[in-house]
């Protein structure tokens, strides 16, 4: 089974273990942390595409080229922000 065999997104920082649940890969969570410290640098999507492409760090991947909109899901992936539940429902008022 490949790393994000289960129908998800492979998300740059995290691996997931044999009971699909997140890791922290420590190597990558550099490159996720140093995105997050752009942005609050107010550096746009596209130059820290730029930057990343230029320093030749590969995406998550393995592509070599960065592109802006992969930052912006990068930033707006709520995993990130620990909101993350696997098949997420809801039930109003379940009480």
């Amino acid at each position: 089974m490949s790393r994000f065999a289960r129908n998800t997104v492979a998300s740059i920082g995290y691996d997931k273990n044999e009971n699909n649940e997140l890791l922290i890969n420590k190597e990558e969570a550099v490159i996720a942390r140093r995105i997050f410290d752009m942005f609050l640098e107010g550096i746009s999507y596209g130059d820290m595409a730029k930057q990343l492409t230029n320093e030749k760090i590969p995406t998550v991947t393995g592509k070599q080229i960065w592109q802006g909109g992969t930052i912006r899901r990068i930033l707006h992936n709520e995993k990130y922000a620990g909101n993350c539940i696997i098949q997420k429902k809801g039930f109003p008022n379940a009480s």
